[in-house]
């Protein structure tokens, strides 16, 4: 039977609001992102979950537990799905960052896969453990259906390393505040063996029809329910 991933970001905090860069730093949903949270339990509320994960901050793990509170599933803590380390930059907004860091600010938006982060993660290395992260829980739970509450650069690495997507890229398909993105898993027997990326679908790409329209931006890269 087929694994699906469902993987969703959590909801709006207040940081999200006023631009600040986030990464590591615990900061929890605020009302707004609750709702957003809501929206997403409200989506997924009539599919069945085997398990759920989420990452350690509190932002994912409140996100899961608004999602779980349509399902009797205990939530597992995974340190791999926690978003990228931006260093020296956690707690600043872009004016700050742009005048201190002018050169690395235009890497952060034009080829943000080139760019280190004073005392941060390069992109390369939250996909190696986001990656590796994905297929311990795919291996887990082969042919169920499992939920996974990250963050927009933990799952936009996943996203695209198994699409092919450059990371310099990563900006061009945007994951809404709890967007859904669905990845199935086909069984081992059916795939190359010397290939288990090969086995990998992503069925659903940033879905956000639960979402209010005027909170949906435009990205290169939607695939709708059907």
């Amino acid at each position: 039977m087929t694994t699906k991933l469902i993987l969703v970001r959590h909801g709006e905090t207040d940081w999200n609001l006023n631009r600040r860069f986030q990464g590591i730093s615990d900061i929890p949903l605020n009302e707004h992102g609750r709702v957003q949270a809501g929206y997403a339990r409200e989506a997924l509320k009539d599919v069945h979950l085997d398990a759920v994960y989420a990452s350690p901050l509190k932002r994912a793990r409140e996100t899961a537990e608004i999602i779980c509170q349509e399902h009797s599933v205990p939530i597992t803590t995974a340190p791999g799905l926690r978003e990228q380390n931006v260093g020296v930059w956690e707690g600043l907004g872009y004016p700050e960052i742009t005048e201190r860091w002018p050169r690395k600010i235009e890497q952060w938006k034009n080829c943000p896969g080139q760019l280190t982060i004073p005392e941060g993660e390069r992109m390369a290395e939250v996909q190696e453990r986001a990656v590796a992260t994905f297929w311990k829980i795919a291996d887990a739970h082969p042919g169920e259906t499992v939920l996974l509450a990250s963050h927009m650069v933990c799952l936009s690495t996943i996203l695209d390393y198994f699409s092919g997507v450059d990371l310099d890229d990563i900006w061009a398909h945007p994951i809404y505040n709890a967007g859904i993105n669905v990845i199935e898993v086909a069984p081992e027997e059916e795939a190359d063996p010397a290939d288990r990326d090969s086995r990998v679908t992503i069925t659903y790409w940033n879905y956000g029809d639960h979402l209010p329209e005027e909170e949906r931006r435009p990205p290169a890269n939607v695939k709708k329910l059907k």
